[in-house]
């Protein structure tokens, strides 16, 4: 069972990216938001990665506030008081700063995830 937490992901090549424009950019200064356009919830980056690893265990249902409080008393992987304020809650973040100022365009989430299952894989 997979929490149900929205995630929201930056591919690793949009950082550096953002950071090679910020060296190169006498104008960029102060902190920037790098975050993809959306959020997407735990279980949908499962449904990515899935296809492209096959042969791996991944999580089929979503748990709530209750599993997940079992979890942490039987596993105690994860503090539940972490996870609780975040549990259904599909936060969003404003990365228009550095689109606007730096011109950077982040990959789509779909696409980091899918990369990086097909690394991960290649990995093996």
């Amino acid at each position: 069972m997979a929490p149900n937490i929205y995630w929201n992901f930056v591919d690793v090549r949009d950082v550096a990216e953002t950071h090679v424009m910020c060296l190169k950019n006498p104008k960029a200064h102060g902190r920037y938001i790098l975050a993809a356009d959306r959020t997407i919830q735990f279980k949908a980056a499962v449904e990515i990665m899935r296809p492209l690893m096959p042969g791996n265990r991944f999580p089929k249902k979503v748990k709530g506030k209750r599993a997940c409080r079992t979890n942490e008393v039987f596993q105690r992987n994860i503090p539940f008081k972490y996870i609780r304020p975040w549990l259904g809650r599909d936060v969003h973040f404003n990365n228009q700063r550095a689109v606007q100022e730096l011109g950077i365009s982040f990959r789509a989430v779909d696409k980091t995830i899918g990369d990086m299952a097909v690394s991960l894989a290649s990995a093996k």
